[in-house]
């Protein structure tokens, strides 16, 4: 009868243990809407253009995108943002230096209720981007800052899904 007992206890406990078990196992968090809009496509650089406004209220556009953006070799690069927050740029099958590396990579995350990103966060200084647009076929986002003399620069970068 103690052996019966001692069986009937250890498969109890054993029940026990294996229910607490499944119950304390994380539950995957599901993406957001905009995380799959963002993650889902391949992004291509269209266009970098930043307004500076001085103090006296004369304004200057210029096109800032980096100077290699616009050469035949860039036109097949591509960003690619992940779920595990990491973001790559590739340079495609095209490089424009064959001794360089295929890609760079980075960290993003999302900031204020996802209407804002941050990249590699956490690394001074947190620069807050706003997100002026993201659908399936557009990433835009918007950058502010005031240099010490005064003159503000509003920075908008512009990405179409490929």
């Amino acid at each position: 009868m103690a052996t019966s007992l001692h069986c009937y206890l250890l498969a109890l406990a054993t029940l026990a243990f294996a229910g607490c078990g499944k119950s304390s196992e994380p539950v995957p968090k599901q993406p957001s809407a905009r995380e799959v809009l963002l993650t889902t496509p391949n992004w291509k650089l269209s266009s970098m253009i930043e307004v500076q406004t001085a103090p006296s209220g004369t304004t200057v556009t210029n096109d800032v995108r980096p100077y290699n953006a616009t050469l035949p070799c860039a036109q097949d690069d591509y960003t690619h943002f992940n779920t595990d927050r990491t973001v790559v740029v590739n340079q495609g099958p095209v490089k424009c230096s064959p001794s360089g590396a295929q890609t760079s990579s980075g960290k993003w995350e999302f900031a204020s209720n996802e209407t804002e990103m941050l990249f590699d966060p956490g690394t001074p200084p947190d620069i807050h981007y706003r997100i002026q647009e993201l659908t399936a076929t557009t990433l835009s986002y918007v950058e502010t800052s005031v240099s010490v003399s005064g003159t503000q620069f509003v920075r908008t970068t512009t990405y179409t899904a490929l």
